[in-house]
């Protein structure tokens, strides 16, 4: 679900949007069928989330459906004061301050997940149908009104499923404000780090797709072209901004899918009254590669992808495709420019624009998830009806040329490891590890984290998770207050969370506070419910 708060202010930070997205945990069954993985108008090609747009309405005539997905958790991070006052104890508590905490930052990890809440409300048949989704990421009752976070009607859209006379053709055609989504590492669901390494599109405009069966194979023709408009924030450099994409896959058995991908996100608009850069030029980011899944049962669930991403003057490149954990090319310091290219911060602590966003992305993203009680039954043997013991491994390694000398030749790595026992109906037992190794040339800004967790849910295969889980985060520098150089140590995102996130910046002048004065957390503790339906 992809999609935090970075701090909305008078220096050019913006609120990010949490993505319409259930989590990984989200899905704990084993894999549905066809039709259920998306919505209607949706192919299993260029989407494994189970909530987007609900499941295909029945042929007895117009119905209403409700899909939804809700993660609830309470996250703090424990603290100690080094010169407590009277009335003051020495351990402290607050919101989480960590670097993985935003989202839209490519540090993030999933460890601590914010909340999010999304409803889909349908109605149609099984040709036609009409979808209106309900986001929020922020939960006003019971945490403070933030306007940012509540998203309101997030999509609108029309699909259409026509039903082609003595075919097996399938026509599909999704018209309105709606998301596609490709380069997703897991089977059901974003991948362990939730992002996207061809883009997630963010438009209003049309999508077509045709799904062509042959014997045991699967054929697939993707296209989109859609609008997104402006920010107004004059302290936003992202304009309106036009994208088209085009998609080919083959899928062989439900065994083997390979795709073929092109994204391209173009803006040339006029400068704006009060803009403050004017004289940007036009920019536009392309992005196209190939990806690979294979799922052998006993020998697992495998995802490779590789991406080419060419930025050309892209600060101006709006948030129509949210990709490799960034919105877009500039749109403030959420795009691929604030997490790829843009390094340092001035006095105040906000990022320095010194690139013009021209330069370029490789990524290599994988993941592999394994089952014990698979391996031994066989696929046709275990359908989640009893204990198991399961093993996911992921990485992402991003290698970026850039127009700015620091960031050119920067290699960017993170990789980890989940284990879950499922030990009982109603009980599991796990543990999660990830490194996060933002600049191979500055050893000092890598970090690790480590989170053991249990599990309870009502049944072996459930639609909700209550979990209780610690965090350890370890830092090979910690403390950017004891080092000269404040890129020698752990870094903030490049957007961070407003009021409570790392690095997060206070104003007097707008009338809110920074992020506790303190070091990044090294113990985080969390209670998470999560449900979908």
């Amino acid at each position: 679900m992809t999609t935090e708060a970075s701090a909305a202010s008078t220096a050019g930070t913006a609120p990010a949007e949490e993505p319409p997205a259930a989590p990984a945990a989200a899905v704990q069954a084993p894999a549905a069928p066809e039709e259920s993985r998306g919505g209607a108008g949706v192919s299993a090609h260029n989407t494994r989330i189970t909530t987007i747009g609900g499941p295909e309405v029945s042929n007895d005539g117009w119905r209403m459906d409700f899909h939804g997905f809700v993660s609830a958790p309470l996250r703090f991070g424990m603290g100690r004061r080094a010169d407590p006052q009277v009335g003051q104890a020495r351990t402290t508590f607050h919101a989480p301050i960590i670097p993985d905490d935003q989202y839209l930052g490519w540090q993030h990890t999933a460890h601590a997940k914010r909340s999010w809440a999304e409803l889909y409300l349908g109605y149609g048949n099984d040709v036609a149908k009409a979808v209106v989704a309900l986001q929020a990421w922020n939960f006003s009752d019971v945490s403070y009104g933030n306007p940012n976070a509540q998203l309101g009607v997030g999509q609108a859209f029309v699909s259409i499923t026509p039903k082609l006379r003595r075919s097996p053709v399938q026509l599909r055609v999704k018209i309105g404000g709606h998301d596609n989504r490709y380069g997703m590492a897991g089977k059901h669901d974003q991948g362990a780090y939730e992002t996207y390494i061809f883009g997630r599109t963010r438009y209003l405009g049309e999508s077509i797709g045709v799904d062509i069966p042959f014997r045991d194979f699967r054929f697939t023709v993707d296209h989109g072209f859609g609008g997104t408009p402006l920010d107004p924030n004059i302290f936003n450099s992202a304009r309106f901004t036009l994208t088209a994409h085009h998609h080919v896959g083959m899928a062989w058995k439900d065994k083997v899918d390979l795709g073929l991908h092109h994204i391209v996100a173009f803006a040339q608009s006029e400068a704006h009254d009060e803009s403050l850069d004017p004289d940007l030029p036009d920019g536009n980011v392309q992005i196209f590669g190939p990806d690979l899944r294979l799922d052998f049962g006993r020998g697992g669930y495998w995802y490779l992808g590789y991406s080419y991403a060419n930025l050309k003057t892209a600060r101006v490149v709006g948030p129509s495709v949210e990709v490799l954990h960034s919105f877009g090319g500039g749109y403030y310091d959420l795009g691929l420019i604030g997490n790829y290219f843009d390094y340092r911060r001035d006095a105040e602590g906000y990022l320095i624009r010194d690139s013009e966003g021209t330069g370029s992305i490789q990524t290599i993203m994988f993941q592999t998830n394994h089952s014990l009680h698979e391996i031994i039954a066989g696929e046709d043997g275990f359908w989640g009806e009893g204990w198991d013991v399961k093993l996911a491994l992921y990485g992402m390694m991003n290698f970026v040329n850039s127009d700015v000398d620091a960031t050119n030749g920067v290699r960017k790595m993170k990789f980890g490891a989940d284990l879950m026992a499922e030990v009982l109906p109603y009980m599991g037992i796990g543990a999660k590890f990830d490194q996060v190794m933002p600049n191979n040339q500055v050893r000092q800004q890598t970090w690790s984290v480590l989170s053991p967790r249990l599990e309870f849910r009502t049944d072996w295969i459930a639609h909700e998770t209550i979990t209780i889980q610690y965090s350890r985060y370890i830092y090979a520098e910690r403390d950017c207050g004891a080092v000269a150089d404040p890129l020698q140590c752990v870094q903030p995102p490049s957007a961070s969370i407003q009021g409570e996130g790392y690095g997060a910046l206070g104003s007097a002048e707008d009338s809110y506070r920074g992020a506790p004065l303190a070091p990044p957390d090294e113990n985080v503790f969390a209670i998470m419910a999560s449900i979908y339906w």
